[in-house]
C-alpha cells in the first residue's frame, strides 16, 4: 500500500523517467513500474541496487511481470551512471541529507523526490535545511500515522543561485499533513498491495 501511495503522490508530477535508489526487494520500484504500465503511463523506471542477489530477483520480477519499461542497475549509487531524471524515490535507505547527496548527480532543480520516512522525519527535515534549500509536502502514510512520504521539489544546496526557501509545515499547524488519494478503485491496486504484503519490513 505504501508503494502505491508513492506512485499516486506523483500524479501531478508525471515524468518519463523515474529512478528508485536502493531498491532492495522492489519497493517501491516494482510497484511503481507495475502501476505505471497498468495506467498506460510511459515511465521508464530504473532501479539501482548494489546487492547482486537482490538485483537478480528484481530482474526476475521484471521479466515475470513483463515490465517493458523497467530496468535494474547493479551498482552502488555513488558510481552508477544515471542520467538526470524527473522523479527519484527511496524507502528506508538513508537520512535525508545523504539521500540528497546520493541523488545530486542525476537530478536537477526540476526533479521531484519521493522519500518514505518514519516518525523522525521532522528532525531530518530540520537537519537537511542546514545544507539544502527545498520545498516539501509531508504526506501522511496510510499504513502508519506517524510516518510520511516526503515530496520534495526545488532542491539546491544552500547558497546556490536558484534555490528556494524551504517550507516548514511544522510552523504552520493550519496546513498540517497532506493526504493524497491512493486510488484504491484501480483494478491493479490489489495486485500491487499483494506484492507489497509479501515482504517482511
Amino acid at each position: 500500500m505504501d508503494s502505491a501511495q508513492v506512485y499516486f503522490a506523483a500524479v501531478d508530477d508525471r515524468s518519463s523517467t523515474w529512478t528508485d535508489i536502493g531498491s532492495g526487494g522492489g519497493l517501491p520500484g516494482i510497484v511503481v513500474a507495475t502501476l505505471a504500465q497498468g495506467d498506460g503511463q510511459q515511465i521508464n523506471v530504473t532501479m539501482v541496487e548494489s546487492d547482486k542477489r537482490k538485483s537478480v530477483f528484481l530482474r526476475t520480477a521484471i521479466r515475470e511481470l513483463s515490465l517493458s519499461s523497467a530496468k535494474v542497475i547493479n551498482e552502488r549509487i555513488e558510481s552508477a551512471q544515471i542520467p538526470v531524471c524527473g522523479i527519484v524515490s527511496a524507502r528506508a535507505l538513508a537520512p535525508l541529507t545523504d539521500l540528497f547527496a546520493f541523488s545530486q548527480r542525476f537530478s536537477d532543480h526540476n526533479t521531484t523526490f519521493l522519500f518514505q520516512k518514519g516518525k523522525n522525519w521532522a528532525s531530518e527535515i530540520e537537519t537537511a535545511q542546514n545544507h539544502w534549500s527545498f520545498d516539501y509536502d509531508a504526506i501522511k502514510r496510510e499504513t502508519d500515522s506517524n510516518a510520511v512520504i516526503l515530496k520534495i521539489r526545488g532542491l539546491s544546496r544552500v547558497g546556490h543561485i536558484g534555490g528556494k526557501s524551504a517550507k516548514n509545515y511544522l510552523g504552520n499547524q493550519s496546513k498540517g499533513l497532506r493526504w493524497k488519494d491512493n486510488h484504491h478503485d484501480k483494478p491493479w491496486g490489489c495486485a500491487c498491495r499483494a506484492w507489497e504484503a509479501s515482504f517482511d519490513y
